[in-house]
């Protein structure tokens, strides 16, 4: 649908902006697109990708904190980065 709406504009508001129609419809089609591209990135928030929640890091924090609540002694290590990035 967003294709569509970026296709259509120009169309849409040509009367109405006349030769002013380029400079109003294309920042206005690439901030429906980024957007829309955003939007796509954070539909799948836990697929352990970078820009993901690190549900392995949060998850590995969980079972530390609940083993020392239980008095263990040999508690895993908390995850580490990779490259700058926490999965």
């Amino acid at each position: 649908f967003v294709f569509f709406f970026i296709l259509i504009l120009p169309a849409t508001l040509v009367d109405a902006l006349d030769w002013r129609t380029p400079f109003f419809t294309v920042p206005t089609s690439f901030l429906f697109y980024a957007l829309h591209r955003i939007a796509a990135f954070n539909e799948d928030p836990f697929e352990n990708r970078v820009q993901d929640t690190p549900m392995s890091a949060l998850c590995r924090t969980i079972e530390i904190n609940l083993r020392e609540l239980n008095g263990e002694k040999d508690l895993p290590a908390p995850l580490q980065p990779v490259d700058g990035y926490l999965f």
